[in-house]
């Protein structure tokens, strides 16, 4: 604050900026203004910043994911599972991190039919030898 800002606030006569901040609405709008965004753009950032796992901030920062579906899964889902739905992303195994959400709720380990596989047995599946050839287990059954 400059003096003459200091000395304004300090006489008890109401802070223009702390005006200013209670009114959600302007306040929202000039960030989103001087930021070159949409409101709903700037509303979705504040949401990742506030709730997001600090991979998911950074993967919005880096434009890995859409910040729209980034603030959906940080306002919903807790950062353990923001970090695994964004792994899945990354992986390709999710094409956007609400998919890779709701997966991971239902069981993200699958067969290659797409059937979900036991929690219990997920590291046998996968430690079991893929068929040679290239074909899928129920194609060579």
């Amino acid at each position: 604050m400059r003096g003459a800002d200091c000395a304004h606030y300090e006489s008890g006569k109401s802070n223009p900026v702390r005006t200013n901040l209670s009114q959600r609405g302007p306040v929202n709008e000039q960030i989103a203004h001087m930021a070159g965004v949409s409101m709903n753009t700037a509303k979705h950032y504040h949401a990742v910043q506030v709730h997001g796992s600090a991979d998911l901030k950074e993967a919005v920062d880096q434009g890995e994911v859409a910040i729209s579906d980034a603030a959906a899964v940080a306002r919903q889902h807790p950062p353990e599972e923001q970090t695994k739905a964004l792994a899945l992303v990354r992986t390709g195994e999710a094409a956007t991190l609400q998919q890779a959400a709701a997966q991971s709720q239902t069981g993200s380990a699958r067969d290659p039919l797409g059937l979900p596989i036991p929690d219990d047995l997920v590291a046998v599946f996968h430690a079991w030898p893929k068929p040679a050839g290239g074909c899928t287990w129920a194609a060579c059954s």
